[in-house]
């Protein structure tokens, strides 16, 4: 079965937004930029790293818990081979892995700053 964006009628191109923390207001036409600068580059919004430090445990933990998950794999491997009749394809689309892990991560990064916290006292 053909699903997502591509097969649409009228798909979008697959984009990214890049983290942007230094405007140059080059979309505003020269005439308007630098009366716009002063109403808005006083409030951009500064690049938050309070959480970087955790990053690489995060990562290992979600990498080590789908590793440890069979019938993800499994999944993957009929997905790669484009059998989306497969029994599994069908049990794993019932279920939203996507959502389960970014609890998962959420709990981590709540219990690593809580730790954090508790070495800061």
């Amino acid at each position: 079965m053909e699903m997502g964006e591509k097969y649409s009628p009228y798909p979008l191109d697959t984009d990214e937004i890049k983290e942007n923390f230094e405007d140059d207001l080059s979309d505003i036409p020269a005439l308007h930029r630098k009366r716009l600068s002063i109403l808005y580059k006083h409030n951009l919004q500064k690049k938050l790293t309070g959480f970087t430090q955790f990053l690489e445990k995060l990562e290992n933990n979600s990498k080590q818990r789908l590793e440890n998950l069979p019938k993800y794999k499994e999944f993957l491997t009929e997905i790669k081979n484009k059998n989306y009749e497969s029994t599994i394809v069908e049990v794993i689309n019932q279920s939203d892995l996507q959502l389960v892990e970014a609890f998962n991560i959420t709990k981590d990064l709540s219990y690593l700053f809580e730790s954090y916290e508790k070495e800061l006292e």
